[in-house]
């Protein structure tokens, strides 16, 4: 079984003692097929964290965001669903915090990514990509630098969030990471 970690409890004592951030898993001893095949990505890859069952969910949402705008609309960063509908999202509420503080819309590009398909949108950092730890976000800017300025300040200061500087991405992407 796996974990819906807005619960915060687990369907099955074993699995939330297996992965995350303590110990490599070696053997997926999940209960669904498409988290072992998840977990088998994160190793084939050589990702520098490999979750357990317990780290993906089915869903969650806040006032402003569905599920699937965290899951980058199930495009590219996720093989247009192959894994649907689980993915890894720790950062929701600082999100829907960060639109709340900034008062007006934000416009998800991609949240979290599995490493095939961040491999796939040739993400610099292949194997280290916070996208796959479900603890970053990209942020459409329509190339407005103010308003890139403005979320970044914001989410740097009030949230304690990390972003890439202006320029970094030529569509004008905010990137921000925990």
């Amino acid at each position: 079984m796996y974990c819906i970690p807005s619960e915060g409890e687990c369907s099955h004592d074993d699995d939330c003692n297996t992965g995350g951030d303590d110990e490599e898993v070696d053997d997926c001893s999940c209960d669904d097929e498409t988290v072992c095949e998840l977990i088998t990505e994160y190793k084939d890859i050589g990702v520098d964290w490999i979750p357990g069952c317990h780290d993906f969910s089915t869903g969650g949402s806040t006032a402003n965001f569905s599920w699937d705008e965290f899951m980058g609309w199930w495009s590219d960063g996720n093989e247009n669903g192959k894994h649907r509908p689980y993915g890894i999202m720790s950062i929701m509420a600082d999100v829907q915090e960060l639109r709340d503080l900034y008062g007006g819309p934000i416009s998800l590009s991609s949240g979290y990514r599995c490493p095939q398909g961040n491999t796939d949108v040739r993400s610099e950092a292949p194997k280290t990509s916070r996208h796959m730890h479900g603890d970053a976000v990209d942020i459409s800017t329509g190339c407005n630098q103010p308003y890139f300025t403005k979320l970044a300040e914001l989410a740097k200061a009030e949230l304690n969030f990390d972003a890439l500087p202006w320029g970094k991405y030529e569509d004008c992407l905010l990137n921000l990471d925990k």
